[in-house]
Parts: C-alpha cells; structure tokens; sequence
C-alpha cells in the first residue's frame, strides 16, 4: 500500500512521462490562425470598454464638477459684477476646491460683458485675480467662447492651442447662466499631451487606439499632428478625419457600426478594417455622455507568435492538456477527494462555521498530520475569536465613547449603549432615527460633504485615511452636545459594499477649556476688553483693509484723571468698579466694527474704522466720537462706597494706507494722549 503524498507523486510523475512520451502532434495551422485572431479581437474589445469608460468617467467627473460651479451664486455674482471682490474671491476659491477634485490641470471663467478670460492651473502659477487676456470675436482661437455662448448644449468640448497659457489643451467648456441671460463661460482644461498619454497613448506593439467623433473628426491620436482642433469653430474641410487613412470597404463598414453605435450603447461591435494600408481587428465603444467614440485597434500581422512556432508549440499545448487531464483522473483517488474535504471545513471556518473539523483516520502519512493539525488550529481560533469578541463586548458597553457603525446611506447598523450617556436616547432608538435626527442642521452639509468625498475617493480606488470633524448633535432633553466624530469609510473586499466605521467623543468641557484659554489669551480678565495682543492684530488687519479700501482710521488714546486717588482713598475694589463701568460705557458709545481695549491700569484704547475715504471726512468723524467718549466719561460714577467724577486726557491719531506698522500707530497715539494730559485734564487732542 502506497503511504505519503511523495509516493503518490512518484507514481503521477511516472505515468504523466509514460504518456507523453506516446502522444503525436496534431493541431493544424487553422487553429494557430484561429487563436491569434480571438487573441487579438478579445484584447481590442477589453481595451475599448476599460478606456473608453475611463474617459467617459474622467470627462464626466469634470463636466459635473463645472457644472457644479455654474450654480454657485458667488460666481453668478461676481459675472454680474466683475467689481465685486467679494463674490471674486468666494469664486475663486470655489474654483480653486473644485479642480483639486477634477481630474484636469486648470479652470477658467469667461466673463459675457467684458470678455475677460481668466485663468488659472494646478500650480497657482497664475494668481488669477487679474484676467489673463481679454477675449475677441475676431480671434479665431477664441471662437469657441462665443460658440458655447450660442449653444443650446448643456457643454462644449473643444481642443485648441491658446497663446496666452501657451500650451494645446482639451477644454470643458460650461455655460453660465441666469432665466434672462447668458453671464459667462467656465470649465476646466486639461493639458492635450497629458490626455493623448494618459487615455489615448499606449505601449503595446502592434496596438493603438484612436478617438473619433460621430463625423469621424480625430479627436485623440497617438500622434498629435492628426488631432483636430477647433472642431466646433473651424471649417469642416479643415478636419483631420480617419476617412483618407481606410479603403473603400472600411469606411462602409466604419460608417455603418458608427450610425448603429449610439443605439447600442453599451454594447462594443468588432470588425476587420484597412488602415493606412494595414490589416487591423477594431473594437468600437461608445461615450454617450460626449457623443466620442473610442477605436481600439490591433495589427492582425503581429499578433502572437504562434504562426511562427507551429508544431512545437502545438505539441506542448496536446501535451500539456492529455497529461493534465490523466493526471487528474488518477489523483482523484489519491489526492483531490481528502484535499477537497479538508479544503471544505477550511472554507467553512473562514465563513465563521467553527463546528466543522477534519475527518480523521488511523493512517500516520502527511494528510492524516494535517488534518489534525487544522483540527487544533481551529479549536485555537475558537477560543481566540470568543475571547475577542467577549473583550470587544465589554470595551463598546462600559466605554464612555460611543462606537458606531453606519450604512451609506445614513442609518446606523450598529451604537454602543454609550450612547444613552452621550445623548439620553438609547442604541435602540439611534438606529432607528434618520441621518437629520442625528447631527444638527449646522454641522450637517459638512458631514454630508466628507461622506460624498470619501465614497468618491474610494470609487476611484484611492487608500481612504480617518477623517476628524467637530459635530453637534441633538440630545432627548431638547438640548445639544458638540463631539469629536472620527470615523473612516471601510470597502468589503469580497462583494465591494461600503460602511462608515467611527468613534464619537464627547468634547464639550474641552471646548469650555479652550474658549476659557481664547478669553484668557486675549482679552482683559477685569474688563472683558481686548487686551494688547488682540488689539494689535485688529489693528494690523485695519491697516490691511485701509490699503484695499483706501479708507481712513483712528486710534483714540486715553488716560483717566485723577483716577489714582479713588484707589487710595477708598481701595482698589472701587478702583475696580470703576474701570469695568468705563469699559462698559465705552463698548456701549462706538460702532459694532470699532474695537475697544485695555493696556492696563487706567488706560483705554479704541479703534475706529471706516471713517471716509478723504481726511476731510474723517476728521470731523473722528473728533466727533472722541468728544463723546470724553462727556460720556466725565459723568458720575454711583460706586457701593462713593459717587465719584473723573475726566480723561484723549489723544487721537488718524491713519490711513500710507501708514504700516501697528506699533508705530500705537506709539504716536499715546505720544498725542500725553501731549492732552500736558494740557490740562479732559483735553481732547486729535493728529491728522
């Protein structure tokens, strides 16, 4: 009796060689010819449908992105008013987000009315605040914006050299709109090169692929000088088409798979053509949601080489076939029927069936160890498994973060009972309540934003990493608590379904802390006023708005009288009472956009923004407002020990963009306040 798997070999190996050796040739040419030609036609045919899809997929993501944009009402404001700053840097950013999303290397706007281009790619080489050129009618490469702007298509794809960017891309060209009037045109670009490389361009001998318009126009070639541009603008016997480089009978034969195409879309039909004097299997996919049509051509006359091997690679195919099925049907017995049972309970165990075991017999050889030694691993499994879930068990219920696990479309599938600390409802009723029962309508569109991004990276097979974001919540008592949400979406590997998997914290005494840290950093403990750091950087961002706006400001410096005797006579408690009245009447005498503060001890500073464009508006703005800090600080004060009546020297200094350093401001205004106290008390004192 034969015992152990390497007698069982020796025995196969024998009669495999026995067989061999008695086998003849037998295949024919035909076959050879046969195997080339579906070789060649199945390669076409998955080229066509990967690559014609990857375009589809890339221009589609592109188109929908900037059309996303057209619906922005920054960007419908600022083709409105090319003036407004505020709508053009809103726009821009949108435009800025939305290209990192793209699968492009640049954006544009085309502004209507003025017929400003403005432009800018991945690098931010350009600092799009400023249009790159301005568009004409007479310019023939600039004929496509006035196409898009005729257009009743919702996009326009063109390709074109443009001479201010320098370079040949293929542009994406979105309409903007209103229901009265066309404001403009956007899109994205992508660099022709890296397009004809990326989807069109391959290194395969003997292959190439090739994209075409329903005219037969050549949109993509590998050699760029075919490729057409301006194809909506230009004159059609400028076209460069496929129709020169086929015979006769290729091109009816083109023509008609190109006419039934659109009403087949998902299908790919196969022929044989003649191009450029070359016999070719050519696959043709359609991209319906560009009207292009994708050719995927391979040179029958280098296709395998198996024509040139003939018999011998015939006699090893014979071979190689007789000896595995013989050495199949022997094994059976021997091998295949222990192996496929042992192989069974394995399967069974990794599908969480921790019952099954391997049969067991009383022979010693090498399948007989194994299965014992499978038999122990999953008895080690089991009890692994057991403990780890009884660990996982006690983490999720007595954890005082709730772990959750969430659908992509909202509803949990599972909440730890943390949960019912974290927010009064139980797990029960969390699963049960929707994804608006669940975050609150501030934190909402940025949750729905990171879900929809993390759901399209992985689409695209990109490694997801864990995403962190502040989240508010409602709680079953009507109120709610702020959280820390990280969480990152999880992709099933056997069946490609997708779930969140998260950890939610409770962060509100951290947020307290922090907003106790910001108070502390920068405002006064006593008064509740800015304190010097956070003037200053008020101050500076004035200086920054006085450059743009060309508008005037002012510090108001100011020192109380005769404030040290309230501290000596009746105790700094009084002194105390009255600096935070001071502070009050102060906050309650400017504007909303001026910003009151303390440098300590008795004396105050305020800055006043917006005063006019022109010193002679500023001025009186600003004398005015400092005479009333004076009246309203020269009236009494009710203290609990006394009523007590002070003054206060004001020194007020007058900027605007020609100055720009804080310090420097800060240090003329408390020169002018000493000069008011040199003068005499309740001295108003203003420098232009």
């Amino acid at each position: 009796m034969l015992q152990g798997l390497r007698a069982r070999s020796i025995l196969l190996s024998i009669v495999a060689f026995l067989i061999l050796g008695s086998i003849s040739l037998a295949f024919t040419y035909q076959l050879t010819r046969d195997l080339r030609l579906t070789f060649g036609e199945k390669y076409a045919i998955e080229h066509a449908l990967r690559h014609s899809q990857r375009i589809a997929d890339m221009l589609a993501l592109n188109i929908r992105l900037a059309e996303h944009t057209t619906t922005s009402d920054a960007l419908h404001r600022w083709l409105s008013n090319e003036s407004d700053e505020t709508a053009k840097e809103e726009s821009l950013k949108l435009l800025n987000d939305s290209l990192r999303m793209a699968k492009a290397d640049s954006w544009f706007v085309a502004f209507a009315g003025s017929e400003h281009f403005y432009y800018e790619d991945i690098n931010r080489s350009y600092h799009a605040f400023q249009p790159l050129k301005k568009l004409s009618s007479s310019n023939t490469n600039d004929g496509w914006f006035y196409h898009t702007m005729r257009s009743a298509d919702t996009f326009n794809l063109n390709i074109d050299y443009d001479e201010a960017v320098k370079a040949t891309k293929l542009w994406m060209n979105i309409l903007v709109r209103t229901e009265q009037n066309a404001l403009g045109v956007t899109g994205f670009g992508i660099d022709l090169a890296q397009f004809i490389d990326a989807y069109v361009l391959t290194k395969t001998q003997g292959f190439q692929a090739i994209i075409l318009n329903k005219q037969g126009v050549i949109l993509g070639h590998p050699d760029f000088s075919k490729v057409t541009h301006n194809v909506h603008t230009s004159a059609s016997n400028t076209w460069k088409t496929i129709w020169p480089y086929l015979d006769t009978k290729s091109q009816k034969e083109l023509r008609r798979y190109m006419q039934d195409l659109p009403s087949h879309a998902s299908d790919v039909f196969t022929c044989k053509l003649r191009y450029d004097g070359k016999e070719y299997t050519v696959a043709l996919a359609y991209m319906p949601y560009v009207d292009w049509i994708g050719l995927s051509m391979v040179d029958v006359s280098t296709l395998l080489t198996l024509y040139d091997m003939r018999m011998a690679f015939t006699v090893l195919i014979v071979l190689g076939c007789l000896s595995a099925w013989i050495a199949y049907v022997l094994s059976q017995s021997y091998l295949l029927t222990p192996i496929r049972y042992l192989s069974s309970v394995v399967k069974a165990v990794r599908a969480g069936d921790y019952t099954q075991r391997a049969p067991l017999n009383k022979e010693t050889d090498e399948l007989s160890a194994l299965s014992r030694d499978v038999n122990a691993m999953i008895d080690m499994v089991q009890e692994a498994q057991s403990a780890t879930i009884q660990r996982y068990r006690w983490l999720a219920e007595n954890s005082h973060d709730v772990i959750w696990v969430m659908g992509v479309d909202g509803k949990f599938v599972y909440v730890s009972p943390s949960v019912k600390r974290l927010r009064g409802f139980s797990a029960e009723e969390v699963m049960e309540q929707s994804f608006e029962e669940v975050i609150c309508e501030g934190s909402r569109q940025t949750v729905l934003h990171l879900m929809e991004m993390a759901i399209m990276e992985a689409a695209n097979g990109v490694i997801l990493d864990a995403k962190t974001v502040l989240v508010e919540q409602p709680c079953k008592d009507g109120n709610t608590v702020w959280t820390e949400v990280n969480a990152r979406l999880v992709v099933n590997q056997q069946d490609g379904s997708m779930q969140f998997i998260g950890i939610t914290r409770d962060i509100t005494e951290r947020l307290a802390a922090e907003e106790e840290i910001k108070k502390l950093a920068f405002y006064d403990p006593l008064t509740h006023l800015a304190n010097r750091r956070l003037f200053v950087d008020k101050l500076e961002s004035s200086l920054v708005t006085c450059k743009k706006e060309h508008t005037f400001a002012g510090v108001i410096f100011l020192d109380l009288d005769d404030f040290k005797p309230l501290n000596d006579t009746y105790g700094h408690q009084a002194g105390d009472e009255l600096l935070i009245e001071v502070a009050r009447r102060l906050r309650e005498t400017v504007r909303t956009t001026d910003t009151v503060g303390r440098f300590g001890g008795d004396e105050f500073v305020i800055l006043v923004t917006q005063l006019g464009f022109t010193r002679e508006e500023a001025f009186p703005t600003v004398t005015r407002i400092a005479h009333q800090i004076a009246a309203l600080i020269a009236q009494p004060y009710p203290l609990l020990s006394t009523e007590y009546t002070l003054s206060a020297s004001i020194g007020v200094l007058l900027f605007n963009e020609n100055q720009n350093d804080a310090k420097t401001i800060l240090d003329e205004a408390d020169s002018v306040m000493y000069r008011a106290k040199d003068a005499g008390k309740a001295c108003v004192i203003v420098q232009v």
